[in-house]
């Protein structure tokens, strides 16, 4: 016999997988839209997309039952995405769904606040170590930041 807390939880994956599948669509029509000429097939068929819309969907779902307590970190090691994937589903998301309750719509601002503070530009990732392989001149940086004053 199923308990009760496997049968919410049965319903709520079937919720989430319903709101995925939803969302894959959109996103696929808003990326047609947006870029005219967009291979839309690759991109559905990419599976590290595939995995960034899921981190998303579930996400609306943790925040939506604020009960569960679970943490994006939790579900990007789930689908095994990274966050940058995530933060480029999350900013398409934010723009075709502008219209999402307030609280939603501030969650997702933070999360991906904290992707771009906290891992976008940790040192193991894409983004660090492309910004530090170029090694920009301390003197170019400053000139470009604080312009000499006339």
């Amino acid at each position: 016999e199923m308990c009760i807390r496997d049968r919410y939880y049965k319903g709520l994956k079937s919720y989430i997988l319903k709101f995925n599948e939803l969302l894959v669509k959109k996103l696929l029509l808003y990326e047609r839209k947006d870029h005219k000429g967009a291979n839309i097939v690759g991109l559905y068929k990419n599976e590290r997309f595939q995995r960034a819309v899921l981190f998303v969907s579930t996400e609306v779902f943790a925040f939506a039952y604020n009960s569960m307590q679970i943490s994006s970190s939790f579900i990007c090691k789930t689908y095994k995405t990274s966050y940058i994937e995530a933060w480029k589903v999350i900013r398409k998301f934010i723009n075709l769904f502008n219209t999402m309750p307030r609280l939603l719509f501030l969650h997702f601002r933070l999360l991906e606040e904290k992707i771009l503070q906290y891992k976008l530009f940790a040192e193991n990732s894409i983004v660090f170590a492309s910004i530090h392989k170029r090694k920009p001149a301390p003197i170019l940086v400053m000139q470009v930041l604080l312009p000499a004053s006339k």
